[in-house]
């Protein structure tokens, strides 16, 4: 299956993919949403495929995968058709962890999106 979003639906309402990536924080200058945001991970539609996501071999991908999943005992999708976005909590000092992951940003040219 093709995922098309002028035609793709569920329950009668369209499928909406979100437009970019948010790292996000109450205060704004700690903040990020990524203006081209790179593709990181695919998941199959097809009902017979793994309901879990595939990881891409790239440099951000990579960096990104390492300070997420890879500190925790799943992937970002579970095999639970009920919820398969389950959040993911790993044990870590938040502000070094914001720090590590704006540097994978920085350093694979991830570009902020343009504030008003």
């Amino acid at each position: 299956m093709v995922f098309s979003p002028d035609s793709n639906s569920v329950s009668g309402s369209l499928i909406r993919l979100a437009d970019n990536y948010v790292v996000f924080s109450e205060r704004p200058d700690e903040s990020f949403i990524a203006a081209d945001p790179p593709d990181v991970a695919t998941r199959s539609l097809c009902s017979c495929a793994s309901p879990v996501e595939e990881w891409l071999d790239t440099p951000v991908a990579r960096g990104l995968r390492q300070l997420t999943v890879d500190l925790s005992s799943r992937n970002l999708r579970t095999r639970n058709k009920q919820q398969p976005h389950r959040h993911i909590r790993i044990d870590v000092d938040s502000a070094s962890w914001r720090e590590q992951v704006g540097k994978v940003i920085a350093d694979c040219g991830v570009e902020p999106l343009a504030t008003r």
